[in-house]
């Protein structure tokens, strides 16, 4: 199943540079693994969506346990009915 993550950042939790670029580390890893599908952050670093595959919802939040800054974010899973990503090799269709 695909799931899209918001992530937004909690008022007066900044997280520092060093976490940061431990999370996009994470993230990356994660993208490699191919379990995050697509990745997006807002301009101000203050939003961060990620479109990930999971088999449940206590699995998405589990993938996302480990990201150095999430502490200082307010999570949301949605569960995602159709998921159309990386054109360049196709339409990838979640079909939940």
């Amino acid at each position: 199943m695909t799931y899209m993550i918001e992530l937004t950042q909690r008022e007066r939790q900044p997280f520092s540079k060093f976490g940061y670029s431990q999370y996009r580390l994470v993230i990356s890893n994660l993208m490699a693994e191919g379990i995050v599908l697509n990745y997006a952050e807002s301009m101000d670093r203050e939003k961060f969506w990620l479109m990930l595959e999971a088999k449940s919802e206590l699995e998405a939040f589990d993938i996302i346990s480990d990201l150095p800054i999430l502490g200082s974010l307010k999570v949301k899973v949605i569960p995602i009915h159709t998921n159309v990503s990386n054109l360049s090799h196709g339409a990838v269709y979640s079909l939940n």
